[in-house]
């Protein structure tokens, strides 16, 4: 037959010797004290959300998708190697330069930092506004004007391919390095795909982000 024992160990904290251990504690995990008097809860939860500043980044010309990745093979001693291409990368590099160059001017940043959430998780959200067709102008004409006046400033949804995901992606691959550090970090990602119904009607992409706070605080993200 087997015996079990069990140890409990009894811990009693006088009230100050919480305070303080409440005060060390909260002070180390960097979070935001909750009050519960009156609709301090519902203040601190606002400040909370808009604790850091959301940014919104619009970088001009047509989207473009992520390309399927290529392969090259050849053979060495024998043995048959292969090695994967991504054939978007100049296309992504020069996203990447102007999406810096207009964070940088549309933020007054002098310095710009190496990332801009390092391990924090964020949420973005990815507005791809495709070039619209001429058949949408008078004439087949852009400098016409729209056949609908009413289209103008409009989001009409765009169900033809490229898909939403692939003109994301290429989105989202391109600001890692600048945004976050490792895909993991983003918490919460959204698609749009609609057509440019403003002037000049080439297409857009825009990006927003924004840090996701926490009462946690930030430690708990450093693995």
């Amino acid at each position: 037959m087997l015996h079990f024992a069990a140890v409990i160990h009894v811990i009693v904290i006088t009230p100050g010797a919480y305070n303080l251990f409440l005060k060390t504690t909260m002070e180390d995990m960097d979070v935001i004290e909750l009050s519960s008097g009156g609709d301090s809860y519902g203040t601190v939860i606002e400040e909370m959300e808009t604790a850091d500043c959301s940014f919104s980044i619009t970088t001009m010309g047509p989207p473009q998708p992520k390309p399927s990745p290529s392969f090259i093979s050849w053979m060495r001693n024998g043995t048959l190697m292969r090695r994967v291409v991504n054939t978007g990368a100049p296309q992504m590099l020069e996203f990447k330069q102007q999406f810096i160059q207009q964070l940088h001017s549309d933020y007054n940043l002098d310095e710009m930092p190496p990332l801009m959430h390092p391990r924090g998780p964020i949420n973005v959200d990815i507005w791809c506004y495709r070039k619209l067709p001429l058949t949408w102008f008078v004439a087949n004409d852009r400098e016409c004007g729209l056949c609908n006046q009413q289209m103008l400033c409009s989001l009409p949804p765009d169900k033809s391919t490229p898909d939403a995901d692939n003109l994301a992606k290429f989105a989202w691959d391109a600001i890692n390095g600048v945004v976050h550090g490792d895909d993991r970090q983003i918490a919460r990602i959204r698609n749009t795909k609609t057509f440019h119904t403003t002037p000049p009607f080439t297409g857009k992409t825009t990006v927003k982000f924004k840090r996701v706070v926490h009462s946690f605080g930030e430690r708990c993200y450093n693995n």
